[in-house]
């Protein structure tokens, strides 16, 4: 895995980190066994891919698919 991929998902685990230490709701969600970075990561880029190449997406949008990832269970990640 390249660097830049690596420190995208540390930026996404911390923030998710943090949601998890303000929101006990959230800490629950984000503890469920099976969920893990790498698959929330897949899961991001697919959707990303979805609407093409040359889709720009925030900061908070990004975030926001990371916390769906963790909160819905019967996701597919391509």
């Amino acid at each position: 895995m390249s660097k830049n991929v690596d420190k995208v998902k540390e930026v996404i685990k911390a923030h998710l980190d943090a949601l998890a230490q303000k929101d006990p709701l959230f800490a629950a969600v984000y503890a469920k066994p099976g969920k893990n970075m790498d698959e929330c990561f897949d899961y991001i880029l697919g959707e990303v891919r979805k609407e093409g190449m040359a889709v720009y997406k925030s900061d908070q949008e990004v975030y926001g698919m990371a916390v769906h990832y963790y909160e819905e269970d019967d996701l597919k990640v391509s």
